[in-house]
């Protein structure tokens, strides 16, 4: 092989080498889970970086006499294929001991970039085994320049070649889910509470009063949202149903789709659903600074919001010290939606004719926390009794599955009052959101839909969510502005009913969808379900069955008791009405397909409640 060429083959080798181990020492897997076009033009990029310095740092070989190159090339390529074969160990290390539930062969079939891997090992294996050093040198050349070959390839597809979205019919979307969002604080839900900013915007949208969430956690209610269905929710992760995501099945329709999350659960990857479906560029170093990136090289992208939950996903101090470091630090907005969102979807705006964009925050994150917090909590030792149980109390409360007793009471307190305080914010955050979208004339017709993964509570002996069967966790807001409609709407709604709106406003749907698209009229519900977590310390682990003015909450834990309690409901007043053992009467083959939806082994719950 000619030797210029071997050289080039061998740098653009080193250097997507060097491409692809940083993310992975820094523990950046998701950026694995890009499409294979996205990824590898990200890398073929990174590497064309990397090539004029390693040509720098080459220079003194000039002087080097022929034969002295010879044997320079020979130990090179040697360190080559073992840098090469490093790095993808590594990969694999990682991938091993975070999947060791899933057998290879099924985690291969779900993405192509670990069957690449595993095809380049074997590859890197037969270069090595029998060959003389001279031999090696010669066969990791051709790899490099076969990679280097495709990367051209690749690049020029997406720079050139690479066809426009269909002509769409100009809708826009967005899905704000305000993560943890109590409803008990708003006076449309609560008449008790305070008529506050986001009541009186109410008025400008239409309010669903009876939604409710079909999981009381994070990482089960995105699962349901992003498949359109409650079965991804208990199934072991490789026994996964085989199902679309709302991302994938909206970019095959042609629309340019796309997440923005400050946390892992808020993904289709980091979901129940565990799916990744879907077109881009992702990675956890891909925040608002560096998103020019994907832009730069003609990519779809999805993006991380700079946190400390974010930056809790890299590997260790060094990690987390590059994220914040390409981030700018953690959280820096006074008005995220405006400061954040608005520009990202003037940008998808430019070059799609429809978009939809999944916007996932903390719901008290919408402007900046530290001075807020600071503005609207008093100090811990003006609140008699929080000083000597604040210390450590949540970790006492986490330890007892989010339960608590009296002498937390103070500690509840003091957030209760934070919280019907920063709700008032929120409100006011959001208005300067949708004024901005009515004030820009690119942006005027884009339909907004709020809502929450789930509520939470810090009453009744009951702290965050998760566990917790209450109406302050199961109930969530769910309100739709710029859509035609106002007004207040008390139908039941529940997760898979978001996933249908978003296909349907789209013109779009799936066949195994049970969801009822809310820009239609549709029939009423006649019920809702909800999961929460299991709780084995307090033997708890509740279906919830929604109906209207009424709920059954059935405990299913194997330890449990078995019993379902009837409850009579008024706003967030629960009153027990019946308790039985098993299922009511009349409700067995509700509970029974609940509990089949849900993917729920029946071995695995009371006895009594078996269907």
């Amino acid at each position: 092989m000619n030797g210029r060429w071997g050289v080039a083959g061998s740098f653009f080798l080193v250097a997507v080498s060097l491409a692809a181990g940083l993310h992975i020492l820094l523990g950046d897997y998701l950026l694995f889970h890009s499409d294979p076009l996205s990824l590898s033009v990200y890398l073929s990029a990174a590497s064309f970086v990397v090539l004029p310095m390693l040509l720098v740092l080459s220079l003194p070989l000039q002087v080097v006499s022929r034969q002295g190159k010879q044997r320079i090339r020979v130990f090179a390529a040697m360190g080559l294929a073992v840098l090469v074969a490093t790095v993808f160990l590594m990969l694999a290390v990682s991938f091993a001991g975070t999947w060791l539930d899933v057998t290879l062969v099924k985690r291969l079939a779900r993405h192509p970039f670990y069957l690449f891997a595993a095809c380049l090992l074997p590859a890197l294996g037969a270069i090595i085994a029998r060959r003389s050093p001279r031999e090696i040198a010669a066969r990791t050349e051709q790899l490099g320049l076969v990679l280097f070959a495709a990367a051209i390839v690749s690049v020029f597809v997406t720079q050139v070649i690479r066809p426009d979205r269909a002509p769409g019919s100009g809708k826009h979307l967005v899905l704000m889910v305000l993560d943890g969002m109590p409803t008990q604080y708003l006076h449309r839900y609560e008449p008790t509470a305070p008529n506050g900013p986001l009541d009186q915007l109410a008025s400008e949208g239409l309010l669903l009063t009876q939604a409710r969430t079909s999981a009381a956690w994070t990482y089960a209610y995105f699962g349901a949202l992003y498949s359109g269905s409650t079965r991804v929710v208990e199934a072991p992760r490789d026994e996964k149903p085989a199902v679309e995501s709302l991302l994938g099945r909206l970019q095959r329709g042609g629309v340019a789709a796309r997440w923005i999350a400050y946390h892992r659960n808020g993904i289709p990857e980091g979901s129940a659903a565990a799916i990744n479906d879907y077109r881009g560029l992702r990675s956890y170093l891909l925040t608002e600074n560096t998103a020019w990136i994907p832009r730069l090289l003609n990519l779809d992208y999805h993006m991380a919001i700079a946190s400390v939950a974010t930056a809790q996903n890299l590997r260790g101090t060094w990690g987390r010290a590059v994220f914040n470091w390409l981030s700018g630090g953690q959280q820096k907005y006074r008005g995220i939606l405006t400061e954040l969102l608005l520009p990202q979807l003037r940008e998808q705006r430019a070059n799609a004719s429809d978009s939809f964009t999944l916007f996932h925050t903390g719901w008290d994150w919408l402007g900046d926390p530290a001075k807020e917090a600071q503005a609207l909590l008093p100090a811990a030792q003006e609140i008699i009794g929080l000083a000597d149980v604040a210390p450590g109390g949540s970790e006492k409360i986490r330890a007892s599955d989010y339960q608590y007793g009296p002498e937390f009471e103070p500690l509840a307190a003091q957030i209760r009052r934070g919280n019907s305080l920063k709700i008032v914010d929120a409100g006011v955050h959001l208005k300067d959101f949708l004024s901005a979208l009515a004030d820009d004339e690119s942006l005027r017709n884009t339909v907004v839909i709020v809502t929450s993964d789930h509520g939470s509570m810090y009453a009744k002996g009951r702290f965050w969510y998760g566990f917790h069967p209450n109406e302050e966790v199961i109930r969530v807001p769910l309100l739709i502005f710029n859509a035609g409609r106002t007004g207040q709407d008390d139908r039941l709604v529940g997760t898979l009913d978001v996933n249908a709106s978003v296909l349907g406003f789209f013109g779009l749907s799936r066949e195994s969808d049970s969801g009822q698209s809310l820009f239609g009229s549709n029939r009423d519900r006649a019920s809702t379900t909800t999961l929460t977590l299991r709780s084995d310390r307090n033997k708890e682990w509740f279906l919830v069955i929604s109906e209207p003015k009424r709920k059954y909450q059935v405990n299913l834990h194997p330890e449990g008791r078995g019993e379902t309690v009837t409850l009579r409901l008024d706003g967030y007043d629960e009153t027990p009405i019946a308790e039985t053992i098993g299922p009511p009467e009349g409700k067995a083959d509700l509970i029974a397909e609940a509990i089949r939806n849900y993917s729920i082994d029946p071995e695995g719950i009371h006895p009594a409640l078996r269907p």
